[in-house]
């Protein structure tokens, strides 16, 4: 990690005191940011981190005067941006790219798009050329000046929002959560745009839930309940282990494994932030070590398998693989898969010159009570196959075919697949529609005829399910954060108990124990309602450890269908498909290749410090088995 020296900058953004305050329609006014002093120097990257509804979004709103403090002083150079006449000079010196791209689009040409703030600015029409070839030169989108920004995938989209503000040359850019809703690909090219303007001298603000762009940030400023927890360096926010729990954080896997294997009595030094540091520590530890420790009563002397844990869950997926070698695909108790989609094709504006292929023959077979990861780069066809399976999209090519309701004949009823089918999106504010919580949440009940307490009934057990607590039925979701948002989206589809819970990205602009607490329930639902999930994610940690089974596809094609552990042994043809290790096997990968012997098939982090732990007493002459 290349960390700018920024004792000596001067500051271009300064806090002191900021409170914000959200009006709150029947009861008090909502406080988001309280008390909040901070500073931004020239040249430095702050990461902005903390769970969801800490105030971070609300916090970056006040650094270029989107918001105006209801207490106290935000200044930009100098400029109180309290004052509507700094407003102006302000936005030139803090530009903002926010989470959703399309938030900021306003042309139908890219081009046009990165052009139009220099317009708005009355910058000179051959300046105005000049800026806008540089910046889109500098986010690689030079090639696809001329084309309609609904036409790009997620990443191209932000590139362009990036390019968009780069192009106003400021001294600041804020990033919110500008990479939550991309793939692993997606991500990594904006942050590689990150660095590039983090080395040309931009101050950098990133609002982010990915830990390992956290970790690339010269500061951390960790926020809980509108306040700053802590304001240090990614290796003292790290290794502080309270305030990770309390900020509901998660460290990077290197560090994670090198505290649990001091817990149980390895002189591991330091506090390893990356793969490479965890190497080094480990080697030191060796070393150091006279023999290994002894194990604490209550530490597993193995690690099960994911075959094994999993094997214990209803509807073992492998059980209905091994009926299917000459069926074709994975088989329920009946013979007949809850689910059956065959030889499906869809194309988008068909018969005009910008048609595009989004599926191309696509055939597979879900049985009841799986749990399926469906995986792959933005434009791969994930969220065009799911469309299909409750109706939103009716096949063109190919057949459909869920609990016997064939959504290729037009007389299927589609309202009653509906009631089967249930579809979180990955934008909450998509399906949200009602001013409090309880009555969003009630609709699709009231809807189908359930009394008043039949959907009280259904309300409590949905919003419980997802980790808001039946008390927060009055609360506004005006007043919510993106991802409380997402948790009243997500119980709006449970309240139906539906047989069949699709989620697209349910989990991304979540804070990490969030999404790993989303993922929990959504297990033990899966058990205890017999429903069959359908996960669409770019997080491959969550696909690694929750689902039975993973579709990855590529084109419009489903071009691997296998168990976590079969597909995460094949890096080449994950990697031919634009995907990543998940970071335990990846770990791992990394800690063989230096020569240390870890199980290869582990793949969380609960198996990962387990796994090194064997490592070592390998390495000492310890069986594993002894204590």
């Amino acid at each position: 990690m290349n960390h700018v020296q920024t004792e000596n900058n001067r500051v271009v953004i300064e806090l002191v005191d900021a409170c914000v305050a959200y009006d709150n329609p029947g009861g008090p006014p909502k406080e988001a940011l309280r008390g909040v002093t901070l500073e931004i120097r020239e040249g430095e990257f702050v990461a902005l981190v903390g769970p969801n509804g800490s105030g971070k979004s609300t916090l970056s709103k006040l650094l270029n005067g989107l918001l105006i403090p209801t207490e106290g002083t935000v200044r930009v150079r100098g400029l109180d941006t309290q004052n509507a006449r700094n407003l102006h000079e302000i936005r030139r010196i803090v530009g903002m790219v926010f989470q959703d791209p399309e938030n900021q689009m306003v042309s139908t040409i890219v081009e046009d798009d990165v052009a139009f703030g220099l317009e708005n600015y009355g910058v000179p029409y051959d300046e105005m050329v000049k800026r806008v070839e540089e910046a889109l030169v500098a986010v690689g989108m030079w090639e696809h000046r001329r084309r309609p920004p609904h036409q790009l995938s997620g990443g191209q989209k932000q590139r362009v929002a990036i390019a968009s503000v780069v192009a106003m040359r400021p001294h600041c850019i804020v990033f919110d959560e500008a990479t939550s809703m991309l793939d692993v690909e997606g991500r990594e090219s904006v942050m590689e745009i990150v660095r590039t303007l983090h080395k040309s001298g931009h101050s950098i603000v990133m609002v982010t839930h990915h830990m390992e762009e956290a970790l690339e940030a010269d500061r951390i400023v960790v926020m809980k309940d509108g306040r700053v927890l802590k304001n240090a360096s990614p290796r003292d926010v790290f290794c502080d282990e309270v305030c990770i729990r309390d900020a509901m954080l998660e460290a990077p896997i290197a560090t994670d494994v090198a505290a649990r294997l001091v817990k149980v009595g390895w002189p591991v030094p330091d506090s390893p932030l990356t793969s490479d540091e965890l190497v080094t520590a480990l080697r030191r530890t060796i070393f150091a070590s006279a023999s290994p420790p002894r194990r604490p009563n209550d530490t597993p002397v193995s690690f099960p398998s994911f075959e094994a844990k999993a094997a214990s869950r209803k509807h073992r997926a492998s059980a209905f693989r091994d009926a299917s070698d000459d069926a074709g695909g994975p088989l329920d108790h009946l013979g007949v898969p809850l689910i059956r989609i065959q030889h499906l094709t869809h194309t988008y504006m068909r018969g005009t010159p910008m048609e595009r292929k989004s599926l191309r023959d696509v055939s597979v077979d879900i049985p009841a009570g799986q749990f399926v990861a469906i995986v792959g780069h933005t434009g791969s066809g994930k969220s065009t196959l799911i469309q299909h399976l409750n109706g939103l999209i009716r096949p063109q090519e190919g057949s459909v075919v869920v609990d016997g309701l064939d959504t290729s004949l037009q007389k299927t009823d589609l309202r009653a697949l509906r009631r089967i089918v249930g579809l979180a999106f990955q934008s909450p504010e998509d399906q949200l529609f009602e001013p409090l919580i309880g009555d969003d949440v009630a609709f699709g009940p009231f809807q189908y005829g359930m009394t008043i307490l039949e959907a009280r009934e259904r309300v409590k057990f949905a919003m419980e399910a997802v980790g808001l607590g039946f008390d927060w039925r009055d609360r506004s979701i005006y007043n919510l954060s993106g991802g409380e948002r997402r948790k009243v989206a997500l119980a709006g589809v449970l309240a139906m108990k539906p047989k069949v819970l699709i989620l697209d990205e349910p989990t991304s602009g979540l804070d990490p124990q969030s999404r790993s607490e989303i993922a929990k329930r959504l297990v033990r639902l899966q058990n205890n309602e017999s429903l069959t999930v359908i996960w669409v994610t770019h997080q491959l940690e969550e696909a690694a450890q929750f689902a039975d089974r993973i579709l990855v596809m590529d084109s419009g094609e489903i071009v691997l269908d296998s168990s976590p552990a079969q597909l995460f042994a094949d890096v080449a043809r994950l990697s031919s498909v634009g995907l990543r290790l998940p970071e335990a096997p990846n770990l791992v990968q990394h800690l063989n290749g230096a020569g240390f012997d870890v199980d290869p098939s582990i793949l969380t982090r609960d198996q990962a410090w387990l796994a090194v732990d064997d490592a070592l007493r390998r390495r000492m002459g310890e069986s594993k088995w002894k204590s």
